[in-house]
């Protein structure tokens, strides 16, 4: 049975437990002292054992000559320094990943669709969907339909029958309308109306019978209807909820860097303080091009941000006679503000993270009465997670935003549940380290990806201002 209808992710999930098992045990322990405590979710192992599988099968595709001049010491720490990275994006923490196997794939999310006919609603139609949010009715799931279509029913006589979809109708409920006429329900089993002759209503079936006085032979009736009914355990009675994994086509791009350095740097390195140059620069590359991807994730947050329809501003001027240590705590009523924002637009969940410029990140931090809680594992390279807010947002730092810029957004505990998906290929690949006849030493580091919007209204946008 595959993870969520996705069999990529099994596949994914049985490399971490099976081939790739020795690399996830030192991945969970790394993870779990920089996240309090807390064990990665199956998903961010099986992205990362599968990113070792694709890097594996890279390496396999070259012939022998090119294997020993090539591949160097890579195996000795390489596939180390994939399971050091992918677990240390900060896209885990506010994203979906989901890895590719070939440079061009798909990704996967969940739509909710109407199963049964109520109302206005037809089976199939859209109910939640992950890339346009959700629909309005308020009726599906309760025991009221409303505005109903008759249907077209054209008969010799002036007499119509029909049967209302839910049984048995609640006495007195039922409110129907064909054209100017208006029927209505008396509670006794019998329907008034004008132009209406007679008209009755079988409470248990829902059979309608009306007779008009003034309708032309071979007329058609159409209109609709409303009322209540009772009895949901009824079998057929309660509307139905399709769950529809959808997938969207995406292609990947790459990242590069190379790095030279001399000879005798890197022997002086070794003999004197003991440092393996090749390694070093291999994670220092690493390290540059990880978080340029969180830096280029979040951007595309804050580009995209639609929830709200509008930027979020908090003024950081207090008001008169309110303390600016007062004053800060208001950030939170904004923060409170963009999460509903993100509801409204969804109909999903509220926001539980923020992405902070710099500012922000200081504002955030400086918020008293331990409503700020630091996280353990402390300052790192580029975006990276500071803390939480009140117990409800996940705080990441970011220097790539314009210091008084932030978004919040949603990221559900599911790959599936997220309104953006970083999807890696090959994580990262570094060449082995190459000298010529000049002694400088060369080294290459890459890595392919691919991205996608899904849905804008999971993100809302704000700024300090002021």
């Amino acid at each position: 049975m595959a993870v969520n209808g996705n069999p990529l992710m099994e596949e994914a999930v049985s490399l971490a437990e099976g081939k790739w098992k020795k690399y996830m045990t030192g991945l969970t322990e790394g993870y779990k002292k920089s996240h309090n405590g807390q064990a990665p979710d199956s998903s961010i192992l099986g992205t990362t054992a599968l990113m070792l599988e694709n890097t594996q099968k890279m390496i396999q595709r070259m012939d022998e000559t090119t294997k020993v001049v090539n591949l160097g010491n890579f195996v000795d720490y390489g596939f180390g320094v994939i399971t050091a990275v992918m677990p240390a994006l900060v896209a885990n923490e506010i994203v979906s990943v989901q890895p590719l196997k070939a440079r061009t794939g798909e990704v996967f999310y969940l739509n909710f669709k109407y199963g049964s006919n109520k109302g206005t609603i037809k089976a199939g139609d859209m109910m939640i969907s992950a890339t346009t949010g959700a629909t309005d009715d308020t009726l599906y799931s309760g025991q009221e339909v409303g505005s109903e279509e008759i249907g077209a029913l054209t008969t010799g006589t002036n007499d119509y029958e029909f049967y209302l979809s839910y049984t048995p109708v609640t006495a007195g409920s039922l409110s129907l309308s064909t054209g100017s006429d208006t029927i209505t329900d008396n509670g006794d089993g019998t329907l008034a109306g004008t132009g209406l002759t007679a008209g009755t209503i079988d409470y248990a079936t829902g059979k309608i019978n009306l007779t008009f006085a003034s309708v032309a032979a071979d007329a058609t009736l159409s209109g609709s209807y409303s009322f209540q009914y009772g009895n949901m355990d009824v079998d057929g009675n309660i509307p139905q909820v399709d769950v529809d994994l959808a997938s969207s086509t995406i292609s990947s791009t790459t990242r590069s860097l190379r790095a030279r350095w001399m000879f005798d740097a890197a022997f002086e390195l070794l003999q004197v303080h003991g440092i393996n140059s090749d390694e070093e620069i291999a994670k220092a590359m690493a390290a540059e091009i990880r978080h340029e991807i969180d830096g280029e994730i979040m951007n595309d947050l804050w580009r995209q941000a639609q929830a709200g329809g509008a930027v979020f501003n908090w003024s950081k001027t207090p008001g008169t006679g309110v303390s600016y240590k007062d004053h800060k705590d208001t950030f939170v009523d904004t923060l409170i503000s963009m999460s509903n924002a993100i509801f409204k637009d969804t109909m999903r969940a509220e926001g539980n993270f923020v992405v902070a410029g710099i500012n922000v990140a200081s504002l955030i931090e400086s918020i008293g009465d331990g409503r700020f809680v630091a996280s353990a594992d402390g300052i790192k390279p580029g975006p990276h997670v500071i803390g939480t807010l009140d117990g409800r947002w996940k705080i990441i730092k970011n220097p790539f935003y314009e210091p008084d810029s932030f978004v919040v957004g949603y990221k559900g505990g599911s790959y599936l549940e997220g309104g953006y998906v970083y999807a890696p290929f090959l994580p990262l690949y570094t060449t082995p380290t190459m000298m010529l006849d000049d002694f400088v030493n060369r080294k290459g580091c890459r890595t392919i990806y691919g991205k996608k919007m899904l849905n804008p209204h999971f993100y809302a946008k704000g700024r300090i201002v002021n």
